[in-house]
């Protein structure tokens, strides 16, 4: 391969990683359709009925405490600074440029 520049390098290993993102999805969603994760489900189900397996109370969502509002006030100030639009460098590095 030739020689690559660094930022090239960079975006094409990102290209590359967004590729595979999109051909693994892709897959999934073919397999998916064609009924070869049933399997998946079944066992899920399964677990359920013997009780609640380790991988799914992994996933429950609940709130560790309630928030708590203002605990913070006082300890620190927000520059009027923040409210300004970020420079174009920042922006352009968000965006990946």
């Amino acid at each position: 391969m030739a020689r690559v520049e660094a930022d090239d390098d960079r975006r094409l290993a990102e290209w590359f990683r967004e590729f595979e993102q999109r051909r693994w999805e892709a897959q999934m969603d073919e397999d998916s359709a064609a009924g070869k994760l049933d399997f998946l489900f079944e066992e899920a189900e399964s677990e359920l009925a013997q009780g609640s397996p380790a991988e799914l109370r992994l996933l429950r969502k609940k709130p560790l405490r309630e928030p708590r509002i203002g605990v913070a006030e006082g300890q620190f100030v927000v520059p009027d600074s923040f409210f300004e639009p970020l420079p174009e460098e920042i922006l352009k590095a968000f965006r990946g440029k």
